[in-house]
């Protein structure tokens, strides 16, 4: 397992010092924007991949996910996560983000925040990502959304809402790949105010992909 700078004595106690890491997700600059993309987590089991302190596992939990696993390189990040966001149904693991064993068919949600810029094989984690909840997304569209929206695609995908707060209606989300080679698609729908992520973004994307599998079928 490689190493982490975040280990080096110096460099933790100057990362200490940083805004984001005393005042938490209000510090984070990005915290508002990435809000928005987390789905509706109650009952879901949740990955963060390169948790740091981990902030975003606690959030995660106090949303209503069942089960959050935090990963890190980092001893002295994992100490820092477990002394200031323990939860009885967070568990945080010493393990790299191109070690960790993607079970497959185990993840709801997988996060990552701030950390894939130190990935060296990115594209082997994402086609870890998309093992470890292929099956879960198949399943949403076989026995959820419906497979006669994406006739001969083969498509799985996860709904998603972003909150908005007040009386906005929430924006609508849906995100996903086709999981065929004749059709290598990936793709993600947003109808802002569109409030239920399935009902609004799903006749956009069926007749997106439609459009897209008669053109790779001319070839």
């Amino acid at each position: 397992m490689p190493n982490s700078e975040y280990d080096n004595a110096h460099f933790f106690e100057e990362y200490a010092k940083m805004f984001r890491s005393q005042q938490g997700l209000p510090g984070a600059g990005e915290w508002r924007q990435f809000q928005q993309l987390f789905p509706d987590l109650q009952g879901k089991s949740v990955l963060d991949l390169g948790c740091g302190y981990g902030w975003h596992c606690k959030y995660a939990a106090q949303q209503g996910a069942s089960r959050v696993l935090g990963i890190d390189l980092s001893q002295r990040m994992l100490a820092e996560a477990r002394r200031r966001n323990a939860d009885p149904k967070v568990e945080y693991r010493l393990c790299g983000m191109e070690e960790y064993e993607y079970p497959a068919d185990s993840w709801d949600c997988v996060i990552s925040n701030l950390s894939l810029h130190y990935v060296a094989d990115i594209d082997r984690v994402f086609a870890n990502v998309a093992k470890t909840l292929k099956q879960y997304m198949r399943s949403n569209v076989a026995n959820g959304y419906g497979d006669w929206n994406f006739p001969g695609m083969n498509v799985c995908a996860k709904s998603g809402t972003s909150q908005l707060g007040g009386d906005l209606t929430s924006n609508a989300m849906f995100a996903g790949f086709v999981d065929n080679e004749e059709y290598p698609l990936a793709f993600i729908v947003v109808v802002e105010n569109g409030g239920y992520g399935a009902s609004a973004c799903v006749p956009v994307l069926s007749k997106v992909l439609a459009s897209c599998k008669s053109v790779l079928d001319r070839g």
